[in-house]
């Protein structure tokens, strides 16, 4: 694993103190049933720009028969959706974009480590570049026990009006 200063310092939120649930998480963001990847949003902060969500891996996730079987690991692409969401969320619930976030582009990403069954992600986000409407642009880092397991940017744009 790889040691990197956080992008939210674990002192400044409560895992247990959340901001927005599932249901307030749903006014934000369109995902629902099985791609929702988002339990709880823990620390949003409009003047630095920084939010931070977690999600509970549990036995029963739709990847968890067969990746790999016997020794579930959550797939990458999937980790990387977990912190799409909290960015989606991030944007509009501080209005950066007119209706829904979709993700333009993952750059520098980069798997540091598993993610199992009984992990807690914390994901963390810093936004970076913005142009209203037409860009997002943020960091990312998932933490397990404060160990990072994944990191990379997001480059978020504005779906068009209808798609969703």
């Amino acid at each position: 694993m790889t040691t990197k200063e956080p992008l939210v310092g674990f002192d400044e939120f409560d895992e247990n103190k959340i901001i927005s649930d599932a249901a307030a998480i749903d006014s934000y963001i369109p995902q629902r049933h099985e791609m929702r990847q988002l339990d709880a949003i823990i620390f949003e902060c409009e003047e630095t720009m920084r939010c931070v969500g977690y999600k509970d891996l549990k036995d029963d996730e739709f990847w968890v028969n067969g990746h790999f079987p016997g020794s579930p690991l959550m797939p990458g692409v999937v980790a990387c959706e977990c912190a799409c969401q909290v960015s989606a969320y991030y944007a509009s619930k501080f209005k950066l974009v007119d209706g829904t976030m979709g993700l333009g582009s993952l750059d520098s990403v980069k798997f540091r480590g598993p993610m199992r069954p009984g992990d807690r992600l914390i994901m963390m986000i810093a936004r970076r570049k913005y142009r209203p409407n037409m860009l997002f642009n943020c960091q990312f880092q998932i933490f397990i026990d404060k160990e990072l397991v994944v990191d990379g940017v997001i480059k978020g744009v504005p779906l068009p009006e209808g798609f969703i």
